[in-house]
């Protein structure tokens, strides 16, 4: 059964349980409409949980209650539920031979999709290779078969005794005590990381303490084998989905990163430490929406440690602090070295934490507080207009150029490396312009290091971009000749240099671009050809480099776009295939997880465009929700990034052509007014730009359509009031023509639908 056949058989049986027993056939029949091989895979999942009682489904059973009697798995004997977790239900049990408790742990019915049966039985297989007094041992596994149904069951030893949180709550340890007893902790954490597991959820809950006070680590449940370990290396989860519990989660984990290390339990462990000692977990998350709780476990510092517990040792809170750093490569590298810290404390022997540096502090607070340091760099790129005036009076003209060479450069850098997260536009062109004459006045003065021409560079690459938004085409190419001039230069001197020779990639495909703008399909093609050339060989130079396999996408994508332009579909198909491929790889990459997202959007939405073109409707429509789902998921994990906006208000549109096409007409106008919402946001959450404004006519035009071949009136006047409502908040810097052009529209849709026109605000 795939997933989408697994995703209907279920929701039918939720919904089939909520109803009356002799009531179901005829919801079903209705719901199947034909189908009897889905009404049939549902009721048999009925009947099977007719027969195995409550226990199987969450929130039913609850803990301490009798087993259901007719659950039959051979050689054992159910005796009361303990615990139902997300997707299994653990019971008390009584083996036959030899005689003895045992935890029974089995899959729920209603989680039988092939992701949570996989990771079940990964479960098992991972156990079974641990052999360590802190892990709880696996004595068998098995699957429960009756006709089509395949139920896994895993028997563990039974650890009698309480958690971790329970223990310490009710004995009260001394600081030692707890300090040994986490040790402990780590040291059975660490035996899974010398064979390669990690854990991915550790927190109090996971931890139980037997009858003779020792831990025991439990619920391997979404643990997860290394690459090369043997034991299901491969990644059984899909970029974008948070497995773990999200207040013990590491930030990287949290972000949807997929091949996370031990140091993700090594937070997890600083994180169970930090709730020992304070009550507290380090970042809470319970009254917070996904997002928002996501990005405060990802830029939220704890509290520190001394702050809460003056009382407790200094070099406890550097060790907890190394732990719950934001950055992997700053914590410990394993829940062995934490432990040995740990143990380090207790002797009285200098601990490996060290605090964090003002320095690395102050790139931090860079990183977090892009929008405050951008407004405090444009002030500074405004007195770097007049730094070459300022430097006149030095005497010494070597002295001064070198100065005003390092100022210059480090000022344009700063603004270079911020203008693709703040989306800067026509109110930065003067700014970029005047760091350009600045730049070209140090080179004629003989300052033309090669630091600098590769600045240059990145500033009429950008620049350009500001022309192409105008449609100054003429501007846009010169620019990018003179860019192309520098980099091929630069290139040709240093080979080896990898930045310039990415960045000639995105001007060759920059000049396609503008080829195509003018109308010259072969020197499109050509740019474009040699744009793919240099992000071919630079994936075979560095294999693995994720940043170049993604840069290698875009030329694919480029290149598939303009073949099928060209009506060749013979050579577009397969460059649609190879770069959907190697979206997919980037999934298993280190690439942060918003790229790969937004790159798996793009290409499910040009892969549904290929599909459309072939006819095969139902693919193109597959693809077209994908595209939306990924590049949700994508801005969801980085909210504040004005491009994922731009890209969610666009595609939103686009996939209507290919959900109509295929007969879901409502599907395709909900996506129209999701991209308006988008292009809405975009426009009043900061510069309005007249490619924003455009952006917004675009999506207006999408819903509209959609009413006007519905005859709907009354959409056409709420569109209509939402394009007012808009005007009414534009910044008087707003592009003018391009407001004009929103105001002719919301007049000529009142007209359509015989609304009494509102007067726009002034602006």
């Amino acid at each position: 059964m795939d997933q989408a056949r697994f995703l209907r058989v279920k929701e039918l049986f939720q919904r089939a349980l909520a109803w009356p027993a002799g009531d179901r056939g005829r919801l079903l029949a209705e719901a199947c409409a034909g189908d009897r091989a889905l009404e049939a895979e549902v009721l048999d999942l009925l009947a099977h949980a007719a027969a195995a009682g409550p226990g199987f489904l969450a929130g039913a059973a609850p803990v301490g209650a009798p087993a259901a009697p007719t659950l039959v798995i051979p050689g054992f004997r159910m005796l009361e539920c303990l615990a139902t977790g997300g997707s299994g239900t653990v019971y008390r049990a009584e083996q036959a031979s030899p005689r003895r408790e045992v935890a029974l742990k089995v899959l729920r019915l209603d989680s039988l999709a092939p992701g949570h049966v996989a990771r079940f039985e990964r479960e098992a297989v991972i156990l079974a290779g641990l052999d360590h007094p802190g892990i709880a041992r696996v004595i068998q596994a098995g699957v429960l078969e009756d006709g089509t149904l395949r139920l896994p069951w895993i028997a563990m030893e039974y650890v009698r005794g309480a958690t971790l949180d329970e223990h310490v709550r009710d004995r009260r340890p001394g600081l030692v005590d707890l300090l040994e007893l986490f040790a402990s902790v780590c040291d059975a954490v660490e035996h899974a990381h010398a064979r390669s597991i990690v854990h991915r959820d550790l927190k109090p809950s996971n931890v139980m303490i037997d009858e003779a006070g020792r831990p025991r680590v439990l619920d391997f449940g979404v643990a997860r084998a290394r690459e090369g370990s043997g034991a299901g290396a491969e990644g059984m989860t899909r970029t974008g989905m948070l497995i773990g519990t999200l207040a013990y989660m590491a930030p990287e984990q949290a972000r949807g990163a997929r091949d996370v290390d031990a140091r993700a339990d090594v937070y997890g462990l600083g994180a169970v430490l930090f709730e020992l000692l304070t009550g507290l977990v380090p970042v809470p998350t319970d009254e917070l929406e996904l997002v928002e709780a996501v990005q405060a476990v990802c830029n939220q510092d704890p509290t520190p440690l001394r702050h809460l517990r003056p009382e407790l040792p200094r070099d406890l809170e550097k060790i907890l602090a190394k732990a719950l750093e934001k950055e992997p490569e700053r914590r410990y590298a394993s829940a062995g070295a934490l432990g040995a810290d740990v143990r380090r404390l207790l002797a009285n022997r200098p601990v490996l934490a060290r605090p964090a540096t003002a320095i690395y502090q102050a790139r931090r607070f860079v990183r977090r507080n892009r929008l405050l340091t951008v407004a405090t760099l444009a002030v500074v790129l405004a007195l770097a207009t007049g730094l070459g005036f300022a430097l006149a009076n030095l005497r010494d003209a070597r002295r001064k150029t070198a100065l005003a060479t390092e100022a210059a450069g480090l000022l344009s850098k700063r603004m270079l490396d911020l203008s693709p997260q703040l989306g800067f536009g026509a109110r930065e062109r003067g700014h970029m312009e005047t760091t350009l004459a600045l730049l070209e006045r140090l080179r004629d003065e003989g300052a033309d290091v090669r630091g600098l021409r590769g600045l240059r560079a990145r500033l009429l690459y950008e620049l350009a971009g500001l022309d192409q938004a105008d449609g100054n085409l003429p501007a846009l190419r010169a620019r990018l000749e003179a860019a192309r001039a520098l980099r091929e230069e630069l290139a040709a001197s240093d080979p080896h240099d990898l930045e310039t020779r990415t960045h000639l990639s995105q001007i060759y495909a920059k000049l396609g671009e503008a080829a195509r703008e003018a109308h010259e399909p072969d020197a499109q093609r050509t740019w474009f050809a040699r744009a793919l050339e240099q992000d071919e060989a630079l994936v075979r130079e560095f294999p693995g480099d994720p940043e170049l396999v993604e840069d290698l996408c875009w030329s694919l994508e480029r290149m598939a776009i303009a073949a099928s332009e060209r009506g060749d579909q013979d050579e577009a198909a397969p460059l649609h295939l190879r770069r959907m491929t190697l979206a997919m790889q980037l999934e298993a990459s280190d690439l942060e997880a918003w790229k790969k997202l937004y790159n798996l959007s793009h290409a499910h939405l040009f892969a549904a465009g290929a599909h459309q073109l072939a006819g095969d409707l139902a693919r193109a429509a597959e693809h077209a929700r994908e595209c939306l789902r990924y590049g949700k998921l994508a801005h969801e994990l980085d909210p504040a990034r004005r491009d994922l906006l731009q890209w969610l208000a666009d595609a939103s549109q686009w996939v209507g052509w290919p959900l109509r096409d295929a007969g879901f007409l409502e599907e395709g106008r909900r996506a129209a007014e999701d991209g308006l919402a988008y292009a809405e946001q975009l426009v009043l959450g900061g510069a309005q730009q007249a490619s924003h404004l455009a952006t917004l006519r675009r999506t207006i035009d999408a819903v509209v359509a959609y009413a006007r071949s519905a005859g709907d009136l009354t959409a056409l006047a709420d569109v209509a009031g939402r394009t007012r409502a808009t005007l009414a908040r534009l910044s008087s810097s707003a592009d003018a023509a391009q407001a004009a052009g929103l105001e002719a529209l919301a007049t000529q849709l009142e007209a359509e639908s015989g609304t009494v026109p509102s007067a726009a605000a002034p602006r």
